[in-house]
């Protein structure tokens, strides 16, 4: 199944993501809290519900700020345009790079741990493995969390940045009804969410930091304003 992205755009003011939430297998899904745990729903075949009920499920997105070495995706593309549109000014970006600059440990420093039980099966010894999460609570319902896991095609660890978005705050409505086929939600990028994004790359590890910091110095030095879509 090929990759759907998310689409960035300027509404009314406002930095407006296009969310598919129809993937449940790919870095764009919806997922409802079962036991405190997030587990993906199909949202074809399964209804959303109504009320207080709708506020368990949430689009979890696994947002990246590079493609193919380039600076032009998913979490870079809504700080350039929040900055070329005066949301997300320079001031803001000042802050973040000082920031930056007091932060001397990372996620990644934790690494992941292998810790024995009391219990087993069939005679085999039961160990758990432990991966530290970082997590941030908005006031207006999302979170971030920061996940530490081993690299997929090479040795070390790699930290990935999820933003979960409450149902509850994207359009249309989807409670009482299924997902349409391919739909896609939209939703408004508060501004504390895009500083807590940066943030939390930039405690995520040292080399996305350095890369924050390269692309927010980028932005102030050469970014025009004028414009906005």
């Amino acid at each position: 199944m090929a990759s759907v992205e998310a689409s960035v755009s300027f509404e009314n003011g406002k930095i407006v993501i296009g969310l598919p939430i129809t993937r449940p297998t790919s870095k764009i899904r919806v997922k409802k809290i079962e036991k405190g745990v997030g587990v993906p729903v199909s949202t074809r075949q399964e209804p959303f519900p109504v009320g207080e009920a709708l506020r368990d499920y949430y689009i979890e997105w696994q947002i990246s700020y590079a493609k193919d070495g380039c600076y032009d995706y998913e979490l870079s593309r809504i700080v350039r345009l929040a900055h070329k549109c005066s949301i997300l000014t320079d001031k803001d970006i000042d802050e973040l790079l000082k920031f930056a600059d007091d932060v001397k440990s990372y996620l990644e420093d934790r690494g992941i741990k292998r810790e024995s039980t009391e219990d087993e099966l069939y005679g085999f010894n039961i160990y758990e493995d432990v991966y530290p999460v970082a997590k941030k609570e908005l006031s207006s319902g999302e979170f971030i969390e920061i996940v530490l896991k081993h690299k997929q095609r090479a040795v070390g660890y790699q930290s990935m940045v999820y933003v979960c978005i409450p149902l509850t705050n994207v359009e249309p409505n989807l409670a009482g009804r299924i997902a349409r086929r391919n739909e896609v939600v939209k939703y408004e990028v508060p501004l504390d969410l895009m500083k807590e994004l940066l943030r939390a790359f930039i405690i995520a590890s040292e080399t996305h930091k350095d890369d924050i910091v390269k692309f927010l110095r980028s932005i102030i030095g050469t970014y025009n304003k004028e414009g906005c879509l």
